[in-house]
């Protein structure tokens, strides 16, 4: 019974971790750049890097694959350290979809792609 009740915690607990995107601290971030649609746009303040991420945070889990293969908007964040990390972000139907590029989508709301119109 004990391990049950063990089983039945940690499948809580993974099931839980996995439902909220994971984005990196403002702090690590030195530019947002977003492109689509024949535009693009480099976000370098701090501040509205922290309120994009801010906004993308209230994403959760959709599942595990991606609906549409060209994103309406892609979002790549350099980091002070180097490297960069991407997201895709479009609207399917009803629903507006922020993608982990071979790992993961989720649902956000509309107040997202109008941040970027």
């Amino acid at each position: 019974m004990k391990k049950f009740a063990v089983c039945v915690v940690m499948t809580l607990l993974l099931t839980a971790c996995g439902s909220k995107i994971v984005l990196p601290d403002p702090e690590d971030i030195c530019q947002v750049t977003v492109s689509g649609g024949g535009m693009q746009t480099v976000i370098d303040d701090e501040v509205r890097i922290t309120e994009l991420l801010q906004e993308m945070g209230k994403a959760h889990a959709a599942g595990n694959v991606s609906i549409e293969d060209r994103p309406a908007l892609q979002i790549d964040f350099t980091f002070r350290q180097g490297g960069v990390g991407t997201l895709f972000l479009y609207q399917e139907h009803d629903r507006v979809i922020l993608e982990r590029p071979f790992q993961k989508i989720y649902e956000t709301s509309k107040t997202l792609l109008d941040y970027f119109e």
